[in-house]
C-alpha cells in the first residue's frame, strides 16, 4: 500500500513540477535557518562544557558605585581569594585567573609580543583541559609554563617544545625564563578561558613585588571558589561582605559595594554585562535570539507558502479525489496520501537545507568570532531536533491542505461543482502574515544597511583613517625612529604617546572642589592631539617641550565638563595624583572605546619623551601603505632583534564594522529568502484565484468590462493583504530592530521614515510584477476562450 502512495506522489510531483519545486526550495530555505539556529544555541549551551565537576564552583563578582552608577565587575582584589579560603571552612579551595600582560617572548631567533596569563597552581585541578603533551602536574613548578597548541606551532614548528626555554623580556630587559612543561590541545571558542602561555600566579605577584595577602596589590584577577556544599552560597556571600570595608579603606580608587557569587556554568551570561576582559562571554543575547526570531519567522513563511501552494495545486486533483472516493476510497486514505506526499517533500527539503545551512554556518564563522561545527548526526540531541523538526513541518505545512481537499463530496466534484474557492479566510490570513514577516525581514536588512553606512561615516572625534601607530619596546626607540623617518616628505606629522586612543587608557581618581570623581586618563606627547586629529574647542593645546605643562597643565574633553558641571573650565583646577593641575584646553569628544561603549570623562596629561610607548604617524591616506612599508624597513634596520608591531589606526573601528557587516549579511540573506518565499506563495494564490474566476472574467468582458476594471477587481483583495502586511511588518520590525541595535551598539542610526518607505517599495515591486502580469494575461484573453474553459 505504501508503495502505491509513493508512486502516486511521484506522478503528482511530475505533473505539477513547478509547484513541487517551489515547495521544496521554499521549505529548504526555511529549514536551513532553523538548523543554523539549532547550531547557534548548541554552541552557546556548550560553553565551558568540557570542564567537569564544576557544579560547586562559583565566580566572585562585585558591584562598584562609580559616578552614581552601579557597575558589575568580574574581577576582585588579589588578596581576597587566599584570605577567604583560609578563614572560612565552607570554601574548599580558591583559584585566581589573572589578566594577561604584554611581554616580548623569545625562543632562539623567534620573538613576538604575547600576553601572559597567570593562575594559581590548582587551576588545572579545578578545571578540565586536554593535554597534547606533558601533564598538568608540571604547573606546580613555579618556573614552568604551559602553552597552547597554536603557540607551540608558532614558536617551535614540528619540534617537541617540552623542556625548551622561553625568554620573557620587558623591552630590553630579560625578566624571566620559563620552562615549557606541557602543551594543551586547542581550546574551543565557546570557552571562558583562552590563553597561549600560562604560568603560576605567584610569578605575577613577584613581578610587582606584592605579597599573597597584600590588599595594596594593584592587581585584580578573576576569582573562583569551590564550596564544600552548594547550599552555602548565600552564607559565603554574606561572609565576603566584611572584606569590602577592608578593601575600601586601603584602595580609595577601587571601592567595592558588595560581592556576589555566580555559578561557573552561568558566567558566560554574566560576562556579557560585567567589566572584565579576562574571560570570554557568550554570544550577544540580541544576536542569539534575533537569529531565533527571524529564522522562525522565515520557517513559518515557508510553511504558510507550502500550505497555500498545496491548496493551489490540489485544485487540479479534485477529479482524481472524486473518482477515488467513488470507487470506495476513504477520507482517511485521501488524508494519508496527502500527508505522505507532504512528508516526502519535507524530507527532500531537509536534505537540501543541510547543505544550505553548511554554507550559512561557514559565512557566520567568518563574520563572527565563533566556531560552529556542522556535525548534525554525531549528536543525538541535534538528530532528535532534526527529526522533530521534519515531523512538525510536515504536520504544520501539510495538515490543512490534506484535510481541506479530503472533505469534498465526490458527487459535487464529478458534477464540476467543487466548493474550493480561489481564496478563503485561512489563505488570506496566511498570505498576510507571510508578507508581514517578509516586510519585517526586509525592513531589518534596510535598517542594518543604513546603520552600516552611518557607522562607517560617523565622526569618531579623531582622524582614524590617516594614521599608523608603531608600538615601542624600549628606551631610545622613539627618538631613533623619528629621526630616521623625519626626512620622509609624505609624513605630515609624528607624535609620541603612552596611551593611544582606542588601545587602552587608565582609570584614575581626580578631585574637583573637594569631591572625588573617577575618569579615564590619557598620557600623551605634546604634539599628539593635533597629530591624531583631535579638535581643541576651547583654550589651547600643550606647548611644545614645556616642562611647566608636564607638571601643571591638563586638557579635558567635553563630556568631562558636562558630567561634572564645570561652568568655566579654563579657570578650573583639579587635583590629580595629589598634585594641582589647571585645565588649559577642552577637546571635542572622541570615542576611544568604539561604537560599543559610551563616551566618558577624560583627562589628558602631557608626558615626557622618555615615557613614550607608541609613535603615531599621520599622512594622507593614499600614502599610508608606502609609509607603513618604509617604517617597517627602518625598524628592522634599527632594531633587528625586535618584532615590528605597527598597525593602521582605522583598525580600532574594525570590530564594530565587522560586527555590523556580519549582521547585515545575515539579515539581507533572511530578507531575500523571505521575499522569495512570499512572492512564490503569492504566485500560487493568484494562480488559484484567477483560474477559479476565468468564466467570471469572460462574462464581465462580454458585458463591457475593460482590462483596467478587471485588474482593479482582481487586485483589490491582494492590495488589502499587502497593506495590512506592511503595517504588521514595519511596526514589528521597528520594535525588534530598535531593541536589537540598542543591545549591541552604543552609537547607531535612529530608525527613520525612509526605512519604512524603502521596505514597502521593495515588497510592492515584486508583488505588482507577480500578480499584475498573471492577472493581465488572463484579462487580455478572448472572452470566448474563457467561456469555453472546462
Amino acid at each position: 500500500m505504501l508503495k502505491n502512495y509513493i508512486r502516486i506522489a511521484l506522478r503528482s510531483y511530475g505533473r505539477n513540477y513547478l509547484f513541487t519545486l517551489i515547495n521544496i526550495v521554499g521549505l529548504a530555505v526555511g529549514l536551513s535557518g532553523v538548523i543554523v539556529t539549532f547550531l547557534l544555541f548548541d554552541y552557546e549551551n556548550g560553553f565551558d562544557r568540557d570542564h567537569k565537576n564544576t557544579s560547586q564552583v562559583y565566580r566572585v563578582n562585585c558591584n562598584r558605585l562609580i559616578e552614581g552608577e552601579t557597575q558589575k565587575w568580574g574581577v576582585v582584589p588579589s588578596a581576597l581569594g587566599p584570605i577567604a579560603e583560609s578563614e572560612f571552612q565552607s570554601i574548599e579551595e580558591s583559584t585566581r585567573y589573572g589578566y594577561t600582560h604584554s611581554f616580548l617572548v623569545q625562543y632562539e631567533d623567534i620573538i613576538h609580543r604575547e600576553g601572559i596569563t597567570y593562575a594559581d597552581q590548582n587551576f588545572f585541578e579545578l578545571f578540565s583541559f586536554k593535554f597534547k603533551l606533558g601533564q598538568k602536574e608540571v604547573f606546580k613548578d613555579k618556573s614552568a609554563a604551559i602553552i597552547s597548541e597554536q603557540f607551540a606551532e608558532k614558536y617551535f614548528g614540528d619540534e617537541n617544545p617540552i623542556g625548551k626555554y622561553l625568554t620573557i623580556r620587558r623591552n630590553d630587559e630579560v625578566i624571566k625564563q620559563f620552562l615549557v612543561g606541557a602543551v594543551i590541545e586547542k581550546i574551543s571558542k565557546n570557552s571562558s578561558f583562552h590563553f597561549d602561555i600560562i604560568t603560576q600566579y605567584e610569578n605575577l605577584l613577584d613581578s610587582y613585588d606584592y605579597k599573597e595577602f597584600d590588599w595594596n596589590a594593584d592587581i585584580h584577577p578573576v576569582l573562583y571558589l569551590k564550596l564544600n556544599d552548594a547550599s552555602m552560597v548565600k552564607k559565603v556571600e554574606n561572609e565576603l561582605q566584611k572584606y569590602c570595608a577592608i578593601n575600601n579603606e586601603i584602595k580609595e580608587a577601587w571601592k567595592i559595594n558588595d560581592f556576589y557569587l555566580v555559578p561557573f556554568n552561568d558566567q558566560k551570561n554574566e560576562a556579557r554585562f560585567v567589566h572584565s576582559y579576562t574571560t570570554w562571554a557568550g554570544l550577544p543575547i540580541s544576536a542569539l535570539y534575533g537569529s531565533l526570531i527571524m529564522n522562525t519567522l522565515i520557517l513559518l513563511i515557508a510553511c504558510f507558502n507550502f500550505t497555500n501552494t498545496s491548496i493551489a495545486y490540489a485544485n487540479k486533483r479534485l477529479r482524481e479525489i472524486g473518482i477515488r472516493r467513488t470507487f470506495g476510497g476513504y477520507k482517511w486514505q485521501i488524508i494519508k496520501q496527502f500527508f505522505i506526499e507532504n512528508f516526502i517533500l519535507c524530507l527532500i527539503s531537509l536534505i537540501l537545507s543541510i547543505e544550505l545551512a553548511n554554507t550559512w554556518v561557514g559565512l557566520m564563522n567568518v563574520q563572527w568570532p565563533i566556531e560552529i561545527s556542522t556535525y548534525y548526526f554525531n549528536s543525538w540531541p541535534l538528530t532528535i531536533k532534526l527529526i522533530l523538526l521534519l515531523l512538525a513541518v510536515s504536520i504544520i505545512a501539510g495538515a490543512y491542505p490534506a484535510y481541506y481537499v479530503s472533505r469534498f463530496h465526490p458527487t459535487e466534484i464529478l458534477k464540476g461543482k467543487p466548493k474550493l474557492k480561489g481564496t478563503n479566510n485561512f489563505s488570506r490570513v496566511l498570505l498576510t502574515w507571510q508578507f508581514g514577516f517578509s516586510i519585517m525581514a526586509i525592513f531589518c536588512g534596510i535598517v542594518l544597511t543604513q546603520n552600516a553606512h552611518f557607522q562607517e561615516t560617523l565622526d569618531w572625534g579623531f582622524d582614524k583613517e590617516n594614521s599608523i601607530v608603531i608600538p615601542l619596546q624600549g628606551n631610545g626607540e622613539y627618538r631613533n625612529l623619528k629621526n630616521e623617518l623625519s626626512g620622509t616628505k609624505s609624513i605630515n606629522s609624528m607624535a609620541g604617546t603612552i596611551q593611544n586612543l582606542g588601545y587602552g587608557s587608565l582609570t584614575t581618581n581626580i578631585e574637583i572642589d573637594g569631591v572625588i570623581h573617577s575618569t579615564d586618563l590619557l598620557r600623551v606627547g605634546d604634539n599628539y592631539l593635533p597629530t591624531i586629529g583631535c579638535e581643541i574647542i576651547a583654550g589651547r593645546n600643550f606647548l611644545i617641550d614645556s616642562k611647566n605643562d608636564i607638571h601643571e597643565s591638563i586638557i579635558v574633553n567635553e563630556d568631562f565638563v558636562s558630567t561634572f558641571g564645570i561652568k568655566d573650565p579654563l579657570n578650573q583646577s583639579i587635583k590629580l595624583e595629589g598634585k594641582q593641575y589647571h585645565i588649559v584646553g577642552v577637546v571635542k569628544d572622541f570615542m576611544p572605546n568604539g561604537l560599543f561603549n559610551p563616551i566618558k570623562p577624560v583627562v589628558i596629561q602631557v608626558t615626557a619623551e622618555d615615557q613614550y610607548q607608541n609613535l603615531v604617524i599621520r599622512a594622507n591616506q593614499e600614502d599610508l601603505p608606502q609609509i607603513y612599508a618604509t617604517t617597517q624597513t627602518v625598524w628592522k634596520e634599527l632594531f633587528p632583534n625586535k618584532p615590528f608591531e605597527g598597525f593602521y589606526m582605522e583598525e580600532i573601528a574594525a570590530e564594530a564594522l565587522h560586527t555590523n557587516r556580519g549582521l547585515l549579511i545575515q539579515f539581507v540573506i533572511m530578507g531575500i529568502f523571505a521575499l522569495f518565499l512570499s512572492v512564490t506563495g503569492l504566485y500560487s494564490i493568484v494562480s488559484l484565484t484567477v483560474n477559479k474566476r476565468i468564466k467570471e472574467i469572460g462574462i464581465r468582458k462580454v458585458f463591457g468590462a475593460t482590462v483596467r476594471n478587471l485588474m482593479q477587481l482582481l487586485n483589490y483583495e491582494f492590495a488589502i493583504v499587502i497593506l495590512i502586511a506592511v503595517v504588521i511588518g514595519c511596526v514589528g520590525g521597528y520594535y525588534f530592530m530598535d531593541k536589537f541595535l540598542s543591545d549591541i551598539f552604543m552609537y547607531y542610526k535612529e530608525i527613520d521614515i525612509i526605512s519604512f518607505i524603502i521596505a514597502a517599495t521593495i515588497i510592492f515591486i515584486p508583488v505588482v510584477m507577480t500578480s499584475g502580469i498573471k492577472i493581465y494575461k488572463i484579462a487580455m484573453r478572448n472572452p470566448t476562450e474563457s467561456l469555453r474553459y472546462e
